[in-house]
């Protein structure tokens, strides 16, 4: 069958044959989270709690019934059967759990891991509360029995970078008081140092679910939380996270509170912590109390300051031509996102501004940093368009259509450079690794088919906030291909061999843009040292070659690299 899809690069839509089979294969290659099998932590407490459960069942008596809902592995299904339970599982691909008929024979434990960054986002309310009206027996115990999420009022010059646009040239925020987008930030806190934000409150109690009660699942619900503030500052975000009791006893948890809180920490990548804007910024004093408005509903969660106003969700791009509004007689903005001109007119209002035009290597649409090399042929259809008296310069260049095709202004970029580093991820490889044998189960098989749907379906680059995900550096950066914007896009090719250090296990991908004597880089903050920790760029993703077993413990690795212009692609290859 044929497939349409577009071309971060070139940015036309293309078409391509794809295997009937494809859209499958692609689910499980999405899907796979082998870092969730290889999370022990996690495989530990889950057997921790099917045993206590499934031994309480037999000390009454009664033949333990496990009820696993999406069962995936197996893994959950196999621990039960260890512990002498009988099984029932079910995976339910083109519908979904609560869709089930009846069971013949009703089970009196249910287990699911149906849990994600907020909790309740993959539907856990409905699964528990569904399956206990309809397809369980009275007084079912449910592995986990309970979760609890909990909420961090901080201030943080940080995290408000991933919000907020900044003030400029000290005038008044671009957007007012709007707050964008309610929507979760899935992040890994624990990579947050303790200089980057303040912790305004102890952890506050936000929501609480018991998952063996189906009357107490409620799928709207809000709560008026108080808490005294330990210092003064301003509540620029709400840090959350949350934790679950595996039986109900209080001695088996997954706690998901991050590092720098937690003497308990476990790394994992499935499940993240999470950041919630507010409506409004509020100023508080120590020993003061705050009131926060918590919210959800069946798979979501939002809150506010209590009597705050309500969000206005904005779309996102590049505001780079607020730097260059105040020198500027006529400017035009050029823009290709629908939802992101609405904003424009937002601002141009706000500003008074009059036909703006200027461009920079970012589009909302790219996903890897190499994808901005769409830049490169839009500059050369305006070259095409107006004239060769066009040229990308280390100085800026715009175009004034105010007047005639003939007054040009100089802007652009020089040239561009793909940069690798080899290092050493404490953790980040397991998101692409074999799972291998787990708690004592051979899965081998789950290797044999999602290996395969990744190595047919996936990028050879994982693309990832690296800021988020700790290791050290096993080598310095070095250029795979440079582009030289002077000229129309053309192919780049080459190869070489670089040498590996013992640990390295990747190879970070990022894009570094000259104009002049200055430099934007999608990737390192700084130079770095061997076995230094890189600091990287936070607001963009890079690129990351994960090694295959085949490639670790090898003194040395072959690096192909080709930019082939016609399908605007990017081609690596890591032998």
């Amino acid at each position: 069958m044929f497939m349409e899809r577009i071309n971060h690069v070139t940015g036309e839509r293309e078409w391509e044959v794809a295997e009937e089979d494809h859209d499958l294969a692609q689910e499980i290659a999405r899907s796979r989270f082998a870092d969730m099998i290889l999370d022990y932590n996690r495989n530990d407490m889950f057997l921790e709690g099917l045993r206590s459960v499934i031994q309480e069942k037999k000390e009454q008596g009664v033949v333990p019934h496990v009820f696993d809902i999406g069962t995936g592995t197996g893994l959950l299904s196999l621990m039960a059967a260890r512990e002498g339970a009988q099984v029932t599982a079910v995976e339910v691909i083109p519908s979904r759990s609560t869709e089930l008929s009846p069971l013949s024979s009703k089970p009196n434990i249910i287990v699911a891991e149906v849990f994600d960054t907020e909790l309740i986002g993959e539907g856990a309310l409905r699964t528990f509360k569904e399956a206990l009206i309809s397809h369980v027996q009275p007084g079912c115990r449910v592995v986990p029995s309970r979760g609890r999420v909990w909420i961090v009022p901080v201030e943080s010059a940080f995290l408000s970078k991933f919000n907020q646009i900044p003030r400029l040239f000290g005038g008044d925020f671009p957007l007012g008081d709007c707050p964008g987008t309610s929507a979760v930030f899935d992040v890994q806190l624990s990579q947050l140092h303790l200089r980057q934000f303040i912790r305004l409150t102890e952890p506050i109690l936000a929501f609480s679910f018991n998952f063996e009660c189906s009357d107490s699942i409620i799928y709207d619900e809000s709560f008026d939380r108080t808490a005294v503030c330990i210092e003064s500052g301003q509540v620029d975000a709400l840090m959350m996270w949350w934790d679950l009791d595996m039986d109900g006893k209080g001695t088996s948890w997954i706690d998901m509170t991050p590092k720098w809180a937690n003497n308990n920490y476990h790394w994992r990548d499935h499940w993240m912590q999470a950041v919630y804007y507010l409506p409004e910024r509020a100023q508080v004093k120590k020993g003061a109390t705050i009131c926060l408005k918590c919210c959800h509903d069946e798979f979501s969660m939002w809150f506010s300051i209590c009597e705050g106003r309500r969000v206005v969700v904005l779309g996102e791009g590049s505001f780079l031509f607020l730097l260059v509004a105040p020198i500027a007689s006529s400017l035009t903005v050029v823009d290709s996102n629908p939802h992101f001109r609405k904003l424009i007119d937002k601002l141009v209002k706000f500003s008074l501004l009059h036909d703006v035009a200027i461009g920079e290597p970012f589009y909302l649409s790219s996903m890897s940093p190499w994808q901005n090399l769409r830049f490169w042929y839009d500059v050369t259809v305006l070259q095409r368009h107006f004239g060769k008296i066009i040229e990308i310069h280390p100085q800026f260049w715009s175009i004034d259509l105010k007047y005639s095709s003939e007054v040009f202004h100089k802007f652009g970029f020089q040239s561009a450079i793909l940069y690798g580093m080899c290092e050493q991820f404490e953790h980040l490889q397991n998101t692409a690794a074999p799972v291998g044998t787990v708690n004592g189960f051979d899965l081998s098989a789950f290797d044999d088919l999602s290996q395969k749907a990744r190595q047919a379906t996936d990028a050879l680059v994982d693309i990832h906030p690296l800021w988020e995900y700790s290791g050290v550096a096993t080598g310095g950066s070095f250029e795979i291909l440079r582009f030289d914007l002077r000229q129309e896009p053309h192919d780049v090719e080459t190869n070489f061999e670089i040498s590996l250090r013992p640990g390295t296990n990747g190879i970070p991908l990022w894009m570094e843009w000259q104009f002049g004597n200055y430099k934007i880089s999608t990737g390192l903050k700084h130079p770095v040292q061997i076995s230094d920790a890189p600091e990287w760029k936070e607001g963009v993703r890079q690129g990351v070659y994960l090694f295959s077993p085949k490639l670790l413990g090898k003194s040395t690795i072959n690096v192909d690299a080709r930019f082939a212009r016609g399908a605007g692609e990017v081609y690596l290859q890591f032998y």
